[in-house]
């Protein structure tokens, strides 16, 4: 009975700090070759701080069809397409798993709308370099690139209030085979919005019949 007490209190405590704080999180993420980087910050204004360091991380779904040695060099335009295609597959299968949960939540796109609404990106640099080994090739590939990141920018865009402006570069590189990326972003919103927002998720979930045994399942596959 006294840990419950305990840790009731500690959870408290918790919501309380949350609550009365801006909370911000940053994200830095690299790519060189096959080797990835990612750093995660999540930090209040009352001093709760988290910092999770990611040294490797392989995204073989996502990064394995870029071309990295010189034996795709005889065929870019065979494997540039093969890393479209594939990039472009993953991100439909992902944006089908976020449209099955908000369909199982009440006014779905109208809760993450307004979500997103109230968050503020204060930093948005983005710096790619890309190699196919010759000159065409590169161009086709920087192309490629641009377009994936155009896409990306105008989503995030459209949700969160943009405060800063966005560093975005596609850096060709007509020396060799080459792919490296380099993210670094930063948001921030007051914690009554993470608290009512979570609180008024789960009370839409619970409205749709089904809806919680949906959400586990798709989320516990992620």
């Amino acid at each position: 009975m006294i840990w419950l007490l305990v840790f009731i209190a500690f959870l408290l405590i918790i919501l309380t700090i949350l609550i009365l704080s801006y909370v911000q999180g940053e994200v830095h993420f690299s790519r060189v070759v096959e080797q990835d980087y990612m750093e995660l910050k999540i930090k209040a204004s009352l001093g709760m701080k988290i910092n999770r360091f990611f040294p490797i991380i392989k995204l073989k779904d996502y990064c394995k069809r870029i071309p990295f040695s010189s034996d795709h060099v005889e065929t870019p335009l065979k494997t540039t397409q093969e890393t479209n295609d594939g990039v472009k597959g993953k991100m439909k299968e992902s944006f089908q798993k976020v449209k099955l949960l908000l369909h199982n939540t009440v006014h779905g796109y109208e809760w993450l709308k307004h979500t997103f609404s109230r968050i503020e990106c204060t930093q948005l640099n983005w710096i790619t370099r890309v190699g196919m080994g010759d000159a065409t090739h590169t161009a086709i590939a920087t192309g490629v690139v641009w377009g994936l990141k155009t896409s990306s920018l105008g989503f995030i865009m459209h949700l969160v209030q943009v405060k800063t402006k966005p560093l975005v570069k596609v850096v060709p590189q007509y020396t060799g085979v080459h792919f490296s990326t380099d993210f670094n972003g930063a948001v921030g919103t007051r914690g009554t919005n993470i608290v009512w927002a979570v609180i008024e998720l789960a009370l839409r979930v619970m409205k749709i019949k089904g809806g919680l045994r949906t959400w586990y399942r798709v989320m516990s596959k992620a």
